[in-house]
């Protein structure tokens, strides 16, 4: 699959996060999805991927999302080892590494930390049910136990109107607003709040 913050577009990384940490299940965080890493575009002589190599260039194949983990923006190959790599690192990779990531409180990877910490913290969460609420698209809309999720998957604001009782849990990313009952979302934002 390709990186999920190239699949679903530029400033996506954090909301896609946010509905990761929220939905039933085990989470599966690949490795690079909490730094929000983007796809890295090989050339054919990069490749080592069978697939990739046999379908170039309509399948690249999985190499462009198997690449290095950058740890340390200021080493050789941004930390991930001292010799040379199975795969090139991604050039755009160095800014968004975990020494880069671990200085900025409102990274992604920071985020990824407060989203496992609130999955943790908040059964809800974890365990409970998921419930679909009515939500016009690209909203979306359910609950979790007595935790209420909100998400704009869109690239403009849209509002929601908030069931009685619901206060927010100081949780989620982008930018988002509340009035009365009415919840106005951002672009690509998320609100959690309880019921």
């Amino acid at each position: 699959m390709i990186r999920t913050a190239s699949r679903f577009g530029e400033g996506s990384a954090k909301v896609m996060l946010a509905l990761l940490f929220a939905l039933r299940g085990t989470v599966l965080l690949y490795q690079g999805e909490e730094l929000g890493l983007p796809e890295v575009d090989l050339r054919r002589d990069q490749l080592r991927d069978p697939v990739g190599d046999l379908y170039y260039p309509l399948f690249k194949g999985r190499d462009g999302c198997r690449t290095p983990m950058p740890w340390n923006a200021s080493q050789t190959n941004l930390g991930f080892s001292t010799g040379a790599p199975w795969l090139p690192l991604g050039p755009s990779h160095a800014a968004l590494a975990v020494s880069v990531q671990e200085e900025d409180p409102a990274s992604s990877l920071a985020f990824a930390r407060m989203m496992l910490k609130a999955r943790k913290d908040h059964a809800s969460l974890r365990d409970a049910d998921l419930t679909l609420l009515e939500a016009k698209l690209p909203l979306l809309a359910f609950r979790r136990g007595e935790i209420l999720c909100v998400f704009n998957l869109g690239r403009a604001a849209m509002d929601f109107s908030l069931p009685p009782n619901s206060t927010s849990l100081n949780l989620g990313t982008g930018d988002v607003a509340q009035k009365g009952a009415t919840l106005t979302l951002g672009p690509l934002s998320a609100w959690f709040g309880r019921l």
